[in-house]
């Protein structure tokens, strides 16, 4: 989101995930609403198991506002996206939302901890929004998993159809 405030600091991070958000609890209509990140150091515990935890991933080159190309240096889009990330959780706390960052811990694992110890307690179902489809072995009759980029409600015969096997096999 080319976006900046009236001081020319970079807004479209945080202009688009309040976006996003809304538009996922305007779709679904949600009880409850929990936004994860990874706290601090959340890789740490899985690269002391494996070293090559992520070691194959090319690392992404984030431009905070690809409108303007290469306008700042990496350094200045690192300190944009941290600021960007501050005034997010800033503006998460005045909205009906429940933010969980939890220090070495990747938001994955917070959200597939809350997936399994919760969903025998629910009446209705758990939707997770993501475009990780490692989450995709969590849908299960309650639990769903919707793709904002493919606009796709996972169920567990929409995995099988997709995959050809069971949620709990991925």
């Amino acid at each position: 989101n080319p976006t900046m405030n009236e001081d020319g600091d970079h807004t479209g991070g945080v202009i688009g995930s309040l976006k996003s958000i809304g538009f996922q609890i305007r779709e679904f209509n949600p009880t409850r609403v929990i936004v994860t990140f990874d706290g601090k150091n959340g890789s740490d515990s899985r690269k002391k198991i494996h070293e090559g935890y992520k070691a194959g991933r090319e690392k992404n080159r984030f431009r905070v506002n690809r409108a303007y190309g290469d306008m700042l240096s990496e350094e200045d889009e690192r300190l944009s996206m941290r600021q960007q990330f501050v005034w997010l959780n800033d503006m998460l706390d005045y909205l009906p939302v429940q933010t969980m960052i939890y220090d070495g811990i990747e938001a994955d694992d917070t959200i597939a901890y809350l997936t399994q110890h919760t969903q025998d307690e629910l009446d209705g179902e758990v939707v997770i929004v993501s475009t990780d489809k490692d989450f995709l072995q969590l849908v299960s009759d309650k639990v769903s998993v919707f793709s904002p980029t493919k606009k796709k409600l996972y169920n567990r015969q929409v995995v099988f159809d997709e995959f050809g096997i069971w949620p709990q096999n991925l």
